[in-house]
């Protein structure tokens, strides 16, 4: 992903984010708000290369392993984890393990990203 156009880009977020339950548990939210910072945003598709694995991602998603999301939220892996589980249960978040991933790398999809 080419880093330069992410950073002219944008998000919204809504204030009625402060209604969900998430919005309560704030290591899960922050781990929310990192994955829409982080989702593709254009319509055409991209490669990203995790762990020397060429991935496609398409609008919503991203791939990622628990250490570098570790790393990038200053979050632990176990808070990632935990995080992860809860999005998934709240049906913000979606992981595609049908793409064959080694190292721990996963897809992520943000649930209704448009």
């Amino acid at each position: 992903m080419e880093e330069h156009q992410q950073l002219d880009s944008y998000i919204k977020l809504f204030r009625k984010a402060r209604k969900n339950p998430v919005f309560k548990k704030p290591l899960t939210f922050h781990y929310f708000t990192y994955c829409l910072l982080s989702a593709w945003w254009s319509k055409e598709p991209t490669t990203f290369n995790l762990g020397g694995i060429d991935v496609l991602i398409h609008t919503g998603e991203f791939a990622t392993t628990l250490r570098r999301s570790a790393y990038e939220t200053g979050l632990s892996i176990q808070n990632i984890r935990t995080a992860i589980k809860t999005l998934k249960l709240t049906g913000m978040l979606t992981e595609d393990l049908t793409r064959s991933l080694t190292n721990g790398g996963r897809v992520l999809k943000v649930c209704n990203y448009s």
